[in-house]
């Protein structure tokens, strides 16, 4: 009798130990894949500071039109370099994702494909929440320059006014998505279980 429980608690002990080795490895693999993407958004941003800095210093000498025209298409350069850069983390993450999820075991094929649908629906909100957001900034821009009765103080207070609304907005958007992920986190757990439970 005692070497009949000692083999079962070995066999508990070694499946519990495997299980939790590999969450930890899935865990530090998702840790590392996000600090990795983590880094070159960091990478992305400090390069386009340094573009950025480089490119203020081309503005000077020239007149107020030309100065406009230049600003609006590096705007617009860097607007499309961004898409770009997502659209590249976009698909490393979801190549990620589907790579992890062909390894589940306790979601079904449709609870997979409905995940991945869901996250391919908010990426394309999220594009066309960007290029709305850069669109109206540079309509704003425009506006804001080609009015001649503006004096420089109210132009950067419309300016300021307008990125903190922005910014608003974006934080409202970003919280509205979070919790819709939230939600369909919870939705599929939820199936899981009940499919689980189910003999």
């Amino acid at each position: 009798m005692n070497m009949q429980y000692a083999l079962t608690l070995a066999t508990a002990l070694t499946v519990g130990l495997t299980m939790a080795t590999r969450a930890q490895n899935n865990t530090e693999t998702r840790k590392e894949h996000r600090a990795e993407q983590h880094q070159e958004n960091q990478a992305q941003r400090e390069e386009q500071e340094k573009e950025n800095k480089a490119f203020r210093e081309t503005l000077k000498g020239m007149t107020p039109e030309q100065r406009e025209a230049a600003i609006v298409a590096h705007r617009k350069q860097q607007h499309e370099e961004n898409d770009a850069f997502r659209a590249k983390q976009h698909e490393e993450n979801m190549a990620f994702l589907k790579e992890k999820l062909a390894k589940n075991t306790n979601l079904t094929d449709a609870e997979k494909t409905e995940l991945c649908t869901f996250l391919e629906t908010q990426y394309t909100e999220n594009v066309a929440f960007r290029d709305k957001r850069f669109a109206d900034t540079i309509a704003l821009f425009q506006k804001v320059m080609e009015d001649k009765s503006l004096t420089q103080e109210q132009r950067k207070q419309q300016i300021k006014e307008f990125v903190a609304k922005e910014r608003a907005a974006t934080k409202a958007h970003r919280e509205q998505q979070k919790e819709e992920r939230k939600a369909e986190r919870a939705k599929i757990h939820g199936e899981a279980k009940g499919a689980a439970a189910k003999p």
